[in-house]
């Protein structure tokens, strides 16, 4: 379960800053994490584990693209580096 959870942390991160060519190279390293992750299993579960990190990762790349769409869509015209200095006058 937290393998799942770190390569969906993974996709997000991934799906803010890059386009859907990176998945590319994310679903073969999921793939060899799990074949890392279950080298005593059997074939048909090592190829279920790695269905279920290469839906995480997509997962998470969807979920992180999707925030940077609707972080611009709200008229928002660059991503910050780091929010200390984000201009907080909508929150009032």
């Amino acid at each position: 379960m937290l393998p799942t959870l770190v390569n969906g942390l993974l996709g997000a991160i991934c799906g803010t800053w890059f386009r859907v060519q990176v998945l590319v190279p994310l679903v073969a390293l999921a793939c060899v994490e799990a074949v890392f992750l279950k080298h005593t299993a059997t074939g048909w579960s090592v190829i279920a584990y790695a269905m279920m990190l290469i839906a995480g990762v997509e997962i998470g790349y969807l979920a992180g693209a999707s925030a940077v769409a609707l972080w611009l869509s709200f008229g928002r015209k660059t991503i910050p580096d780091d929010f200390s200095n984000m201009d907080r006058s909508w929150s009032r």
